[in-house]
């Protein structure tokens, strides 16, 4: 990561001597989570932790592309989960709680793509049915924290969802697939 840390922290220079400590305890707190939130990046965590790669499921390195590896990124996103479904169990969240789920996918959604049907399931519940074109990016977080190269989108997932701190997360697209990098669930 250093050059990511260098081209942040020197964006950091160039900023206000006022606004300087501020976008530092931002940058450090970002990637810091509560006991009960979540994060899991291909490149970092790899998919032994949910029962391996499947078979036929491919696994994309952007490290060696300059135009997407250029100091813009930490080095947790350059790994890419290709494939037409992903499934993680995971557990560890508090009752009552309402989540948000965000999503780091490739750049696909920034592009012209043919009809999708993209589906999220929280323990069977839908939380997300539609065309890729029909997500909301959130693009303040792609701004802040992602290159050209990445998009972000948030989902809510609220607590009646999860059952006993335990999720069973489904994201599936069957005509072209899904393409992330990094989920993050975090507290609403």
């Amino acid at each position: 990561d250093r050059k990511y840390l260098i081209t942040r922290l020197s964006a950091m220079q160039n900023l206000p001597e006022k606004e300087q400590q501020a976008a530092l305890n931002e940058f450090l707190a970002h990637d810091a989570l509560q006991p009960d939130e979540f994060a899991f990046s291909v490149a970092v965590d790899g998919l032994e932790r949910f029962g391996g790669k499947p078979v036929d499921a491919y696994l994309n390195f952007r490290g060696d592309s300059l135009q997407r590896n250029n100091g813009q990124i930490p080095m947790s996103l350059i790994g890419l989960y290709d494939h037409f479904f992903f499934h993680a169990e995971i557990g560890g969240f508090l009752p009552g709680q309402d989540y948000e789920l965000r999503i780091i996918t490739s750049d696909m959604l920034k592009k012209e793509l043919p009809p999708t049907d993209f589906v999220v399931k929280a323990n069977g519940h839908e939380i997300f049915r539609g065309d890729y074109k029909t997500l909301v990016r959130d693009e303040e977080y792609e701004r802040a924290w992602l290159g050209e190269s990445y998009c972000a989108v948030k989902l809510e997932l609220p607590a009646e969802v999860f059952e006993n701190g335990c999720l069973f997360l489904e994201l599936e697209e069957k005509r072209i697939g899904i393409e992330f990098a990094e989920i993050r669930i975090t507290r609403k």
